[in-house]
């Protein structure tokens, strides 16, 4: 059952919170709407999935945990970001007309029809959605119409491109290349797989292409190989004019290709968080990373990318080595579909295909007409012809990395370029770090610009609270922190603190205190600084409680607009444990679905136990 309750005074967080814990045990999901304030209020922190809509701050993403990478360059009205798994989602709106005004009134209108409940009688009640929907079912009845499909979830597409891939309608492929161009980039590779199963329709997208409706890069060489087999004798006179002889093996000549690109990558460094969007788009319907995408190729987590120069070969020179398993087969079936993909399975009863995407198909083994397989790589040749120069730098510079860029402690594999070397020797670096006995300055260089700017301050004097001030935007004129600010003379920049550590107070430091020992690294890269500083916390009898270890890594600005800071904070504890207590503004904040985290080092566990919400403990525990 769905409940959505208005909790008007802020004092009443408390029986939210309570029912944010306890409503599933009684088959209740609780919905919460707000501002971008709700992203920092305390139950933000109990709420298993947010989705944000479109902020007009693109700043306040960081709120809710989602990176400027991951914020999609177009939100229509309705359109939200999942700040769990980054996916893109569409929530329906009342009527025509999107603006505030006009859903507060449709809203209304809705709730005047369904009433208030009456003390006693059990609320308005929301009945999920069927798992399964007939053809039938959905009253499709006007001849000039195909169904396309039912509104879903992102991750229910793959299945529903496979159902639609057994209807024989030949008017679908007409509506999904009318649609081609509005589908998001993640479905479009789907969408050209499903239109190739069929003779007829892989012959209605060939002539968009050829009349320079869809790009030529839509089609690579498996999706022509089709088309030339068929008995479509203009279809073959046309690709081998438009697009040259179709190879049957690899090419020879894909290793310029992998030293070009190589030298390219060494001169042009990307955004590591922009690549992980192009990787969703692009890769993903095939190969997983880091636990998300297809299983059609490799999971290429600890796969592939032993070396940069393997991964430049992997991914320009595909079928230069394919992997036992990773052979890619065709299967014609009687009804006249070609399925495309990995046989999962093959007996003497039925043979399973594995589809891009998460899709697989059954095919009966009575209604198979004939198998063939094929020497290439099912990953096209000639990715550096379906992307542009700046989203190929991009890309490579997330997969050049052994760990998500979110992820402070990532590195490069061995031999990815880090600061490239012009003609003249002079470092091409866009950040740089100026260091003194108490300050770290860091300064920046905005694409297309020679002038460096300063972004951020680090001040790390002994036996005090180390901090970041002044903190400036990316144009580098205009400050966005404060130190010592009359209202509260405790606060510099931005800093760490806690309210209740065994009881003390270390935010105003009247109690207990923060103190900077040392600074343990520094790291320049061209495109991000990174150092880690050791800070004790001194309880009043001059005992240290915790140490804590501050990982900051500044990313070098894409333009005068926005640049990025990650905090990575790890906590000791001391000779005894630690007890984190409840207070009523800031906090600690666990980021983990079950509000625990383990924090290791190599001879003690410490652990983060939630205590019903009202503290938090660091166990000190023996291996």
């Amino acid at each position: 059952m769905l409940l959505s309750i208005v909790i008007p005074v802020l004092n009443e967080a408390d029986t939210l919170l309570t029912l944010l814990r306890e409503c599933t045990a009684v088959g209740f999901t609780i919905v919460i709407t707000g501002d971008r304030s709700a992203l920092a209020a305390r139950v933000a922190g109990a709420v298993a999935r947010k989705y944000v809509l479109r902020l007009a701050d693109r700043a306040d993403y960081a709120l809710a945990g989602i990176s400027p990478g991951a914020i999609p360059g177009s939100m229509p009205p309705g359109r939200a970001v999942c700040a769990e798994t980054g996916a893109e989602v569409q929530f329906a709106y009342l009527g025509a007309d999107s603006t505030t005004a006009a859903q507060q009134r449709a809203l209304a209108e809705v709730a005047g029809r369904v009433g208030r409940p009456e003390p006693g009688r059990a609320p308005f009640r929301i009945r999920p959605l069927p798992s399964r929907v007939t053809r039938a079912s959905l009253d499709v009845d006007d001849p000039g119409m195909t169904l396309l499909g039912v509104g879903m979830a992102f991750g229910l597409y793959d299945a529903a491109f496979a159902a639609l891939g057994r209807i024989e309608d030949p008017k679908l492929a007409d509506v999904l290349l009318g649609e081609y161009a509005k589908l998001a980039p993640e479905l479009q590779p789907l969408a050209i797989d499903l239109i190739m199963q069929r003779e007829p329709w892989a012959r209605k997208l060939l002539d968009a292409v050829l009349a320079n409706k869809l790009p030529k890069g839509v089609l690579n060489a498996n999706h022509l190989r089709k088309i030339l087999e068929s008995n479509d004798r203009e279809a073959l006179w046309a690709v081998e004019k438009a697009f040259g002889r179709i190879r049957e093996e690899r090419n020879p000549e894909r290793e310029k290709v992998v030293a070009e690109m190589g030298v390219f990558f060494r001169e042009h460094i990307g955004d590591p968080h922009r690549g992980q969007t192009v990787f969703r788009n692009l890769c993903a319907q095939c190969h997983t990373i880091y636990g998300e995408g297809g299983k059609v190729g490799p999971d290429i987590t600890a796969n592939g990318r032993a070396s940069f120069e393997q991964l430049l070969s992997n991914v320009f020179d595909p079928s230069l080595v394919i992997g036992s398993g990773y052979e890619v087969t065709t299967v014609v079936t009687k009804d006249g579909r070609n399925l495309t993909g990995l046989i999962a399975e093959d007996n003497e009863q039925h043979v399973v295909v594995r589809l891009p995407g998460e899709g697989e198909e059954t095919v009966p083994r009575n209604q198979v007409k004939y198998t063939r397989a094929s020497k290439l790589s099912m990953m096209p040749e000639g990715i550096e012809t379906l992307l542009d120069k700046k989203d190929l730098a991009d890309l490579f510079a997330f997969l050049a990395l052994d760990k998500p860029p979110t992820d402070a402690s990532a590195k490069l594999v061995p031999g990815a370029p880090d600061i490239p070397q012009p003609k003249g020797g002079k470092s091409t670096s866009r950040l740089k770090i100026e260091s003194s006995e108490r300050r770290l300055v860091v300064r920046a260089q905005l694409p297309g610009q020679g002038d460096w700017i300063e972004l951020a301050t680090y001040v790390m004097e002994t036996n005090s609270r180390p901090y970041l001030h002044p903190v400036h935007d990316a144009s580098g004129r205009m400050v966005l922190t404060e130190d010592r600010p009359a209202d509260h003379p405790w606060q510099h920049g931005i800093f760490t603190g806690f309210h209740r550590v065994n009881g003390f107070n270390y935010w105003k430091e009247n109690e207990g205190q923060q103190r900077f020992v040392r600074l343990l690294d520094l790291n320049e890269a061209s495109n991000r600084v990174s150092w880690r500083a050791l800070v004790d916390l001194v309880a009043p009898n001059r005992s240290v409680v915790l140490e804590e270890e501050d990982t900051i890594t500044i990313h070098a600005p894409e333009s005068s607009d926005v640049y990025l800071i990650d905090f990575n904070v790890l906590l000791r504890a001391g000779e005894s444990d630690a007890n984190f207590g409840k207070f009523f503004v800031g906090g600690l904040v666990l980021f983990d679905d079950r509000l625990h985290v383990l924090l290791a080092r190599s001879e003690f566990l410490f652990e983060l136990q939630h205590d019903g919400m009202d503290s938090v403990q660091i166990l000190r525990r023996r291996l």
